[in-house]
């Protein structure tokens, strides 16, 4: 995964940086402050953003979550602090897990799992008021597969085929080859009915490389 760091304390956000980067995430960037941040996330486009509670500029992490809404990206919010107001508000953004700091790698773990395990699947109900660009920015176009501690970002169109194996389910990209801990018929609700098909109990298949 992509991910932006917002948080006013260089040191922490570089701790940060190094933990997801033995994580294998790539790391966007790190900036201190709500118009920095702003730019940052609409020009990259991140998968995910680790946010401090309280940044420099116009707007807090939690004000700035608001802002950023309709994009659909996962949130996780890092604070120093236990304040029940800060949760409750931070409901209202695309909240997915707090970090308190200081910030270790089981903690950062369980976080990003958290935000695995909430993705939405392709045809799951998306609130009407979405314009078709911000639903799309819901991963119509991929999904994220478990590696390990990490995720990948897997895009539909490469997708080949994927075979059941037990419990677990193998993703074939041309030359290579992903083994999911998602078994086949979790993965077959993920994808689009319109470019896979399940033609056996074992085997989904991409129409577009069929002859």
């Amino acid at each position: 995964m992509r991910v932006q760091i917002v948080e006013d304390d260089f040191s922490v956000g570089l701790e940060l940086e190094m933990l997801l980067s033995q994580l294998g995430y790539k790391v966007l960037g790190i900036v201190d402050n709500s118009g920095d941040a702003l730019e940052q996330i609409f020009s990259q486009q991140p998968d995910l953003i680790l946010m401090d509670v309280n940044i420099k500029g116009k707007m807090s992490g939690v004000e700035l979550g608001e802002a950023i809404y309709h994009t659909g990206i996962p949130i996780i919010y890092i604070t120093s602090l236990n304040e029940e107001a800060i949760f409750e508000k931070a409901q209202k953004t695309n909240i997915k897990g707090f970090i308190v700091k200081p910030a270790n790698r089981f903690s950062l773990i369980s976080a990003i799992d958290n935000v695995y395990d909430s993705y939405k699947s392709e045809g799951e109900e998306i609130p009407a008021e979405l314009s078709a660009e911000q639903k799309y920015l819901l991963l119509s176009d991929s999904i994220f597969i478990k590696k390990k501690t990490s995720l990948q970002r897997v895009y539909f169109k490469d997708i080949q085929c994927i075979q059941a194996d037990g419990r677990y389910s193998t993703i074939y990209l041309g030359d290579e080859k992903i083994v999911s801990t998602m078994n086949i018929s979790g993965l077959e609700k993920k994808l689009p009915k319109t470019l896979f098909l399940r033609t056996h109990r074992s085997y989904i298949l991409n129409l577009n490389f069929l002859d």
